[in-house]
Order: structure tokens, then sequence, then C-alpha cells
């Protein structure tokens, strides 16, 4: 077993190497550059990590719909069961990780991080499919209302199938800490690891460089989605009825998903609409309250930083 583990962790470790020697290779013109321009590495490094199109409008924008669920759940289970008390009363080691994902997110610190931890790997990659793969299929739909209605369908496409994608081993490995998370308090869709991070920014540079999506309809896609997934870590349990069985998962879906119990991890993978998990016969309707986290869980114990390293390790030596 031993042996195995090594053999894949050298195969990972040429695999890694290969890809830096691509990118060297890739990047030559640019890189010869830096001696006589150094300003332009500095460039570089922040259109990479995307600093540039960092805003105050953006940054508020997020805070804002943060707020708005905030309300929500306030009026819906009550100061005392809410979210927001658990996170500024006492908060458990779960909610204290939240918060320090929350604020590396809203202020679009991630972005900078898993660039860094990941080498700009994935970057790389999105920025073969940006050059390569331009179908701008968005651009043949001419109304705009059904110009939008197509990329937020499609795009919510790529988010279940980059979801599942992440429950298959060792991908899973990455994603457990975004189901190690004990209770849900809102900020929960916040967390995540780097490298899964940039494993996303990989599926939606190829996806957006397939539909050429106009930069304001990208805004609003998110920020739909984005709203939508602070309800869906909320601890509301609400079903939703008809709307929950056939058009949007509920929260109560999406908590039997984060459920505890392994039965239940491939199961509801949709962020936004049940469509795709009715079509592909993952569905699983709730009916119960289900206690979330994984097994052997240690993120919660410890900080923010070393519990990453703990999930690239437990990555590693799958």
């Amino acid at each position: 077993m031993y042996l195995v583990k090594k053999k894949k962790r050298l195969i990972l470790f040429a695999i890694v190497a290969i890809l830096i020697s691509a990118m060297l290779w890739y990047y030559r013109e640019k890189l010869s550059l830096f001696e006589e321009q150094p300003e332009k590495l500095r460039k570089l490094f922040l259109d990479a990590t995307q600093i540039t199109k960092v805003t105050w409008k953006l940054i508020l924008t997020g805070v804002a719909l943060s707020l708005i669920a905030v309300i929500i759940d306030l009026i819906a289970l009550g100061w005392q069961k809410s979210g927001l008390r658990r996170l500024i009363i006492k908060p458990s080691g779960s909610a204290k990780i939240d918060l320090w994902s929350y604020f590396l997110s809203v202020f679009k610190i991630y972005e900078v991080l898993y660039f860094i931890f990941t080498l700009g790997i994935f970057y790389f990659f999105a920025s073969i499919f940006s050059k390569f793969v331009d179908f701008k299929l968005a651009n043949y739909i001419s109304n705009v209302y059904l110009q939008f209605a197509f990329v937020f369908i499609v795009t919510d496409f790529k988010h279940y199938i980059g979801h599942r994608f992440m429950h298959i081993k060792p991908f899973w490995e990455l994603h457990a800490y975004h189901h190690s998370a004990e209770e849900f308090n809102l900020l929960t869709t916040t967390r995540g690891h780097l490298v899964e991070a940039g494993i996303y920014y990989v599926f939606t540079g190829f996806f957006f460089a397939v539909l050429g999506v106009p930069i304001i309809n990208i805004f609003w896609v998110y920020a739909f989605r984005e709203m939508y997934q602070y309800l869906l870590h909320a601890d509301v349990n609400w079903k939703l009825g008809f709307i929950g069985k056939y058009i949007l998962i509920s929260p109560a879906a999406h908590k039997l998903h984060h459920s505890i119990d392994e039965k239940h991890y491939n199961k509801n993978y949709s962020t936004f609409f049940i469509w795709w998990d009715l079509i592909f016969g993952t569905y699983e309707a709730p009916n119960e309250e289900y206690k979330i986290g994984i097994i052997d869980n240690p993120y919660n114990k410890v900080g923010f930083f070393e519990g990453q390293w703990i999930g690239f390790k437990r990555f590693l030596k799958f």
C-alpha cells in the first residue's frame, strides 16, 4: 500500500513539473522582458489573480448580498436560532472557519491565495481556453433576456458537473473541506479549499470561453447565484413544496447533501436548479433533520491555513 501511494505521489509531482515547464515555455516571451521591464511581472501577477478587476462596487455588492440573506434568515428563524447570532456570540470552531472564509471571499483574497498556492497552474489552463476556444455561442442569441437565461442555465449546469467531479476521489479530499462545516450559518457557502477553487476556475474558464459571455451577464449570473447560495447554507430547512421538487434545489435538499451519513454524499448535487439531479438520477427528497459534517473531521479544531494544509496533504496521500 505504501509503495502504491508513493507511486501515485511521484506521478502527481511529475505532472506538476511538466505543467510548470509548459507554463514557462508558454510565457517565455513575457518572462524574457522582466529583466528589462520588471513592472510587467507585477502587472502579470495582478491580472492573473484578477486583483485589477476588484472594485469597491464589486466588494460592496458581495457584502450587500450577504446582508440580504442575513435579514431573511433573521425573519425566518428569529434572533435566538439565527446564523448571525451563532457567528457573533461565542462562535463554534466551524463558524470561525466560515467567518475566515467569508472575509477572504468577499474581499477577493481567495483568488490571490489559490493562484499562489497552486503556482498559477489553473490560471494557465484558463488562459489557454480563452485564447484557443472562442465559440461565442451566447452571441447567436440576439434577445438580451433569452441570452441571459441561456447563460444562467448553462452556467448552472457547469456547476452541477463541477460539483459531481469534486466528489470523485482524490478530489473529494479537497471538497471535503467544504463539507466539514458542522453547522449552517449562511457563510458556510464561502468555505472551500484553495486548490478546489483553482479547479473550479478551470471549469469556469472553459465554459465562458465557449459561451463568450458579456461581462454584465457574468456579473448578474453570479449575483443571483451567490444570493441563493447564502440561503442554501442557512439553517432554515425549507423544502419549498412544488418549487423544491421540480424547479429549485431547496435548503432542506442541500442540507441532505451535507449530511454526515456517507450515503447522502452523492445526492442533490444541484446548486440552483434541481433539474440536473432529476435528469441524472441523483435527487433524493429530504424527509428529516440531518446532522451535517464529515467523519474524521479535524478542520474545525485548527486554524484556516492549517486546515487548508491538512486537506492538501489528504489529497496527495490518496
